[in-house]
């Protein structure tokens, strides 16, 4: 079948994202909201094959109310992508969305939207790798003694227990013999001891230089942990709470957090870190980006 322009980029765009809603379809292609609404119904109900997609729907939030639809690519829409050269065999679409998962996994690939974003403009980094949650790998009932169903960013620990960051991300300089990992976890709710633990398991990971060495990088170099919080009231409580943890001080200069308002504005120089309030970091070169307040305020 022949495709519109607008069409293409839908498609594109969710080869590249897995699972957007209309309102992130407006964000990655710049078209009108009530245009693309139109565009993705018709995409989920053409009747050739199977759908180019697939669209999740929800029952009426209690607190929220209507949610938008979610999309992924239909079996078809996977042939259509891969015809256009947008995935390959290794393409995966990932777990079903969930209704409890639902603002989670939205606010994590928004995060991913404006980081691509705001790279392009930049000019100077691209992402060479880039794993979210509900990827997953291997699969269940298997009796070839194959890995089982697992989310592609699960991370184990020596112990046998393992963790799973949001998402995990290499950046590099364009031209230039650089990298970083980072691995970024967005904080729902207002649960300060729930992520001091998060936290603790980054720093775990850290000492035993296990994500490091899952994604490659060499010895010696560590990743960046980017908690990125809902409730900015939390952010600022997490940071106050581990101004006094002596165990955080060695690993201070790999954490830093944000609240996912500021991200909006400014992804990359948005970032705070324990003890140095005074100013905002860009997370990926490290720099400090805009200046808070004066030492004596």
């Amino acid at each position: 079948m022949k495709l519109t322009s607008q069409q293409t980029a839908i498609i594109e765009a969710l080869a590249r994202y897995k699972y957007l809603t209309n309102t992130q379809f407006a964000l990655v292609i710049g078209a009108p909201y009530h245009s693309l609404r139109r565009a993705t119904a018709k995409l989920a109900t053409i009747p050739e094959k199977s759908p180019l997609l697939k669209a999740k729907k929800f029952p009426v939030h209690a607190r929220a109310g209507r949610l938008e639809y979610v999309y992924r690519l239909g079996k078809y829409g996977q042939e259509v992508a891969a015809g256009l050269g947008m995935i390959d065999e290794s393409y995966a679409v990932g777990a079903s969305v969930y209704e409890l998962d639902f603002f989670h996994r939205k606010a994590v690939i928004t995060f991913r939207i404006l980081l691509d974003q705001a790279l392009t403009e930049s000019k100077q980094y691209r992402v060479t790798r880039y794993e979210n949650y509900f990827e997953k790998t291997g699969a269940n009932n298997r009796k070839d003694g194959g890995p089982r169903l697992a989310a592609v960013t699960r991370v184990s620990f020596p112990d046998g227990t393992f963790f799973i960051p949001d998402s995990v991300f290499i950046t590099v300089a364009i031209g230039k013999k650089w990298q970083a990992l980072f691995a970024l976890e967005y904080v729902r709710g207002n649960k300060k001891t729930r992520t001091l633990h998060q936290i603790k398991k980054h720093m775990t990971a850290m000492a035993t230089g296990v994500v490091t060495k899952r994604y490659g990088i060499p010895t010696g170099q560590d990743y960046v942990a980017l908690f990125l919080f809902e409730d900015e009231a939390l952010r600022d409580r997490v940071l106050t709470a581990l101004e006094s943890q002596l165990k955080f001080n060695p690993f201070r200069e790999h954490f830093l957090f944000a609240s996912f308002t500021d991200a909006r504005i400014h992804i990359r120089g948005c970032w705070r870190k324990v003890k140095n309030s005074e100013y905002l970091y860009d997370f990926i070169d490290g720099k400090q980006a805009f200046r808070v307040r004066s030492p004596t305020s």
